[in-house]
């Protein structure tokens, strides 16, 4: 495997792929900046680009762009307080209230460069360790999911820290909500006779109405006293 990757690493080592990977990081970016504009759709963008390059350049745009708008997504997080990407969701929290008290220059930085390690410490992790847990996440069984579930839903009491009771009613709304649609034998649930309903809610639409919703809220009274002196 380590001849295979030293080998990846030449082909992409040249000063044309690395301008396209840049070039497609920077696409990427603007893309996952935009809420409602996922990362699927700026690959589907960026995708007619490639069809007159070799495949190496080709992976190497659309790869660029996938990482960027991961990047990105934590810029409208940060300046608007609305996240591009869901997991831009936790930056949230953190960075737009420093951009707020006037230090979004530094909010960015910070969500940059913790993006920029996570990515190069998650692809070491994923190319020495990615056969071996693909290997032992083919044991899992339905208790073994149902116990990670279980896990994962503990990260509410820590998410939650001075807010518990709406921290649950989050989660459980949260919960309601992924039931909706069809269940893994095909059958459909809580569609509530709603066609609309019967493929279930995706994440970013959710995501988009929770925080933007919020968002726009916040700012109704101030529009509305614009509105009136625009108006006189």
């Amino acid at each position: 495997m380590g001849g295979f990757f030293i080998e990846a690493i030449g082909e992409v080592m040249n000063l044309t792929t690395m301008m396209l990977i840049v070039i497609g990081v920077k696409f990427g970016i603007i893309g996952g900046s935009i809420p409602g504009f996922t990362i699927t759709m700026a690959i589907l963008v960026a995708f007619p680009f490639t069809f007159a390059m070799d495949p190496i350049n080709g992976l190497a745009v659309m790869i660029g762009v996938f990482v960027g708008g991961y990047s990105g997504g934590l810029v409208s997080g940060v300046m608007l307080g609305i996240p591009g990407t869901p997991s831009s969701i936790t930056t949230v929290y953190d960075g737009y209230p420093m951009a707020t008290k006037g230090e979004p220059g530094r909010a960015l930085g910070i969500g940059v460069a913790a993006s920029f390690i996570g990515t190069i410490l998650s692809v070491i992790v994923l190319v020495v360790f990615g056969p071996l847990i693909a290997k032992f996440s083919m044991n899992f069984r339905p208790w073994e999911i149902t116990a990670l579930i279980i896990f994962a839903l503990t990260l509410v009491a820590s998410l939650s820290n001075g807010a518990m009771i709406k921290g649950i009613i989050a989660a459980g709304f949260g919960l309601f909500i992924a039931t909706i649609g069809l269940d893994r034998s095909g059958n459909i649930r809580f569609d509530f006779g709603i066609p609309e309903f019967a493929g279930g809610f995706e994440m970013l639409p959710v995501m988009i109405g929770v925080f933007a919703f919020a968002q726009l809220m916040e700012n109704v009274p101030s529009s509305l006293v614009l509105f009136m002196l625009v108006s006189l």
